[in-house]
């Protein structure tokens, strides 16, 4: 059930993102898309934090029911905007339901997903909303190219609407679920500050935030980039072929992170995404566009699947709410800055703006080989942690 959840809530989301620069064309508001693009993450930044901590006080379902009940009606405002102004507006509105969404959701998985597959079942979830991602980005950008965006506000209403009614029938999570003598958080103090929480978080989530800069930025913009290069009509074929990628390419890693060193999956990450670069500015023709699509998602796959579950599983059970929503909040800094693309794109060309991102990887990896080179598996650090506390008892 949460599955499904996370798929309509991931898939209305994406429904919107791709189309904004349409969208704004249709209602006149050009001047304001760059604008409606970047301010959306500044109420996610703010509100998902807030989430996260309610979440951990007042129960995931009750703050997850207020949320996307939330979204439901942001989805309704898309339907009625008629100007730019408005459409900022409403891209607020959305912000603030969508920062609060993701928290109790990805907290409830947190807490039945246990440690020595977390990365696992992280992958798992993470590919059913990238199934979302696959066919509500491409269908949107599909109807919109054929002149029905209303349609796809209407499917963003009927996708949260069916997200809502599920949540309601949802069971509290009262205890823990762990397998067998397993032990997630020895020695961690069930009520960690928030500072000492972020700390934990911040440089996992800042791993994150260098890459977002620039798969956010190809992923909001493809649709002017792939006219630039002569490609019109396939952007809605890229996002298609780059999100079957990430969703298959998750379900296949997750359960190898678990029993393997994180930092081989980065630097095979930064890999990947080097080659989509290399294809999106230097490459010419359906091949190398899509052969970036299939790069930029299979880096996407290894870096998620090692990074988000390692920062989780190093925080107690009572924060892991805050905790998801910390990483997600500075992981959505890049998405911020994704914006920079557009304006990048304008000025100097989207192949150049591709070219340009690129030290975000040098940065990426630099946090990552210092932060994950002497990080243990989940499993074997959990072994290693069981046979301590049975010494020691």
């Amino acid at each position: 059930m949460m599955l499904v959840i996370n798929f309509s809530l991931i898939g209305a989301f994406y429904s919107i993102a791709p189309i904004i620069p349409l969208f704004a064309e249709e209602i006149h508001g050009q001047e304001q898309a760059n604008l409606a693009v970047g301010i959306f993450i500044v109420p996610v930044i703010i509100f998902r934090p807030i989430s996260g901590y309610l979440s951990d006080r007042y129960g995931y379902k009750f703050i997850g029911l207020i949320s996307v009940g939330l979204m439901v009606l942001s989805f309704v405002g898309y339907a009625l905007v008629e100007t730019g102004d408005q459409m900022v507006l409403c891209r607020v509105f959305h912000g603030i339901a969508y920062g609060m969404s993701i928290p109790p959701v990805s907290g409830y998985l947190t807490r039945i997903v246990p440690a020595t597959r977390s990365a696992e079942g992280h992958s798992y979830f993470s590919a059913v909303g990238n199934l979302g991602m696959t066919l509500l980005s491409g269908t949107s950008l599909y109807m919109a190219d054929h002149g029905q965006l209303m349609l796809v506000f209407f499917a963003g209403i009927g996708l949260t609407s069916l997200a809502f009614i599920l949540l309601a029938f949802v069971r509290r999570v009262e205890v823990v679920v762990h397998e067998t003598g397993e032990i997630s958080a020895v020695g961690l103090e069930e009520h960690m500050k928030m500072r000492d929480v972020i700390k934990v978080i911040l440089p996992f989530a800042s791993i994150m935030a260098s890459v977002t800069v620039y798969t956010a930025a190809v992923t909001t913009y493809i649709q002017p980039f792939s006219k630039e290069i002569g490609l019109e009509g396939h952007d809605w074929m890229y996002l298609m072929v780059n999100s079957i990628v990430i969703m298959f390419a998750r379900m296949l890693i997750g359960k190898k992170v678990d029993r393997s060193e994180r930092l081989l999956f980065v630097t095979i990450s930064l890999g990947c995404f080097a080659v989509g670069v290399i294809c999106l500015s230097m490459g010419n023709g359906p091949f190398f566009f899509y052969l970036a699509a299939i790069a930029n998602g299979l880096g996407l796959s290894c870096l998620t699947a090692c990074v988000f579950s390692l920062a989780i599983q190093f925080v107690p059970e009572s924060r892991k709410a805050l905790a998801s929503a910390i990483f997600y909040t500075i992981y959505d800094f890049g998405a911020c800055l994704s914006a920079l693309g557009g304006v990048m794109g304008e000025t100097f060309g989207y192949r150049l703006t591709w070219l340009l991102m690129s030290p975000c990887f040098a940065v990426a990896y630099v946090l990552a080989f210092r932060h994950l080179r002497r990080t243990p598996p989940p499993l074997v650090e959990s072994k290693h942690h069981i046979e301590k506390t049975k010494i020691e008892a």
